[in-house]
């Protein structure tokens, strides 16, 4: 299954370099899958190749919040994104109850650099 990608959503989530990350108000996979959602995702990397992820947001360290496991409804919370500006794609990536690893959502973020002061 290839991962979706929406435009308005990467543009949503563009932001200012050092500046707090608006995060995701809603994420929710429709038509749920068979079994209840365990973990969640994000990561963000400088390109589709990059071996190392520029940041990773995850529901393990609460910067995802799983808000119904049966429905597989979630919130990444405003939040500080340690990211320079540049274009990074993300990906979003989730575990069920069995074990199964999905990425249902990607897509590209732009970072806008800061004011520039001289």
């Amino acid at each position: 299954m290839l991962p979706g990608q929406s435009t308005t959503l990467n543009d949503q989530l563009a932001f200012v370099q050092g500046d707090t990350w608006g995060g995701i108000p809603s994420i929710t996979l429709t038509p749920a899958p068979n079994y209840n959602v365990v973990s969640a995702e994000i990561q963000f990397r400088e390109s589709k190749v990059s071996v190392l992820p520029s940041a990773t947001l995850s529901t393990g360290d609460g910067s995802i919040v799983i808000n119904n496991a049966g429905t597989w409804s979630f919130t990444v919370p405003v939040q500080y994104l340690p990211l320079t500006a540049g274009t990074y794609d993300w990906q979003f990536q989730t575990t069920d109850t069995q074990g199964s690893v999905q990425t249902y959502l990607q897509g590209t973020l732009q970072v806008h650099l800061d004011i520039v002061r001289p």
